[in-house]
Formats: structure tokens, C-alpha cells, sequence
């Protein structure tokens, strides 16, 4: 992502905190984002794949691929330990339990362990119009809460 006027430069973050495993910017696959008209809920216009998944990004730019970029459990934003510590924030089950946050990150419900995955609940929505859309998914793993 490029610098934006409210975010610092993102990749150079990435650089530092990925160290010798991160890739330099030149070595990515770039894609660029639709705008997002008035909501934009993101500060980039453009990603970098990682430069092996050149099939994603071929699918990503046919439309026939969706990428959720930087999703996270936390409900409330957390500045520091002493604002963690204060009680005073709503933070989702097993902040520091990878298994827990693996399955917040799957249904991306954070306030509840028991939702079930995100793409199932979008597809049951685009399925309960008068004009349904068709719709399917496909797992390369399994079946993951996801869908």
C-alpha cells in the first residue's frame, strides 16, 4: 500500500516487522483496489501479493477472486498495556489463544466463538432475495468455518 495522509507507509512496516523473510516491494504482484465510493473503508488503492500466487492474482483481476485484507478480532482498539490492562475495553475470548483466534478470524465475529463463517452467512443473504443469486463455494482445505 502506498503512504496514505492518515496511515504511514505500510510496507515499510511490514519490512521491519518481517525482517529477512519480508519481500521488497518491487518483488510483489500488484493489484489494484476499486475505490469504495463515499464508505472507503480501507486507506489503499493498490496490495502486493505475495509473488509465488500468481494464480490468485489472475483470478483476483477476472473477478472471480475476493481477498479480505488486514482483518482482525479485536472489538474495541487497544493504544497500549496499561489501556488493555484497565478493564474498560470489549475484547473478544482468547486475545492471546491462537486456536481462538484462528476461529475469530474464520466466522469474523470476534464477540462470539459461536458464530458460524462469514461467506456462509453472505451466501445465505444473497440466497434469501425474491431474485436469489446464484452462488457457490469451493474449499482447497477442507471445510473451514469460512464458508
Amino acid at each position: 500500500c502506498e503512504p496514505h495522509p492518515t496511515h504511514a507507509d505500510l510496507h515499510a512496516e511490514y519490512m521491519e516487522v518481517r525482517g529477512v523473510v519480508a519481500f521488497e516491494k518491487t518483488d510483489l504482484l500488484q493489484i489494484d483496489v476499486p475505490d469504495g465510493g463515499p464508505n472507503k473503508t480501507h486507506p489503499c488503492s493498490r496490495f502486493g501479493l505475495n509473488p509465488v500466487t500468481d494464480t490468485l492474482k489472475d483470478l483476483y483481476e477476472d473477478g472471480s477472486l475476493a481477498l479480505l485484507a488486514n482483518i482482525g478480532s479485536l472489538i474495541d482498539p487497544v493504544a497500549d498495556k496499561h489501556e488493555y490492562r484497565s478493564g474498560s475495553l470489549r475484547l473478544p475470548p482468547g486475545l492471546f489463544s491462537h486456536s481462538d483466534q484462528q476461529e475469530a478470524a474464520q466466522n469474523v465475529y470476534a464477540q462470539s466463538m459461536a458464530m458460524s463463517g462469514v461467506l456462509g452467512r453472505i451466501m445465505g443473504v444473497l440466497t434469501d432475495y425474491d431474485s436469489p443469486f446464484e452462488v457457490e463455494s469451493y474449499s482447497i482445505s477442507g471445510s473451514g468455518l469460512i464458508l
